[in-house]
């Protein structure tokens, strides 16, 4: 179902959001700032590819939150559709927890996220037709 190499990209994804972190004191910064300079760089390094079917597309702020873009290639997941769609909830719960661990214990995003911070997550197939989305933020970690 959710691959190894699946939850790997998730993991990367939020090791790439840790490097682009920026490293001034964050308090320093508003939240809006953060949000916008972390979406700014993922955004230019878009389209990265995963794994063989997992694309991060794009990335924009809105106010406090960061959102990701993800792609799932149909014709490369090994998956049918119907299957994948199915599960959905499991797969979104599954991959939320991972992200919610990396991002909720690293100290270097701890001010973004006690301070109002988001970061969303959207997911569809590569038909356009979405798949799962989920959210981290204050709530999630602390």
């Amino acid at each position: 179902m959710f691959t190894k190499n699946k939850i790997l990209f998730f993991v990367f994804l939020f090791v790439l959001i840790m490097i682009i972190l920026p490293k001034r004191n964050a308090f320093s910064d508003s939240v809006e700032a953060m949000a916008e300079e972390i979406s700014a760089w993922l955004a230019s390094q878009a389209p990265i590819q995963m794994d063989s079917s997992t694309y991060l597309i794009g990335a924009y702020s809105n106010g406090n939150n960061v959102v990701l873009l993800g792609e799932i290639d149909l014709n490369t997941t090994g998956s049918d559709k119907s299957v994948l769609v199915s599960n959905s909830s499991q797969i979104a719960k599954e991959v939320k927890s991972y992200s919610k661990n990396g991002l909720c214990n690293d100290n270097r995003f701890t001010p973004f996220i006690q301070n109002g911070g988001i970061v969303s997550y959207k997911y569809r197939f590569n038909d356009g037709s979405p798949f799962f989305s989920y959210e981290i933020s204050s709530s999630d970690c602390y």
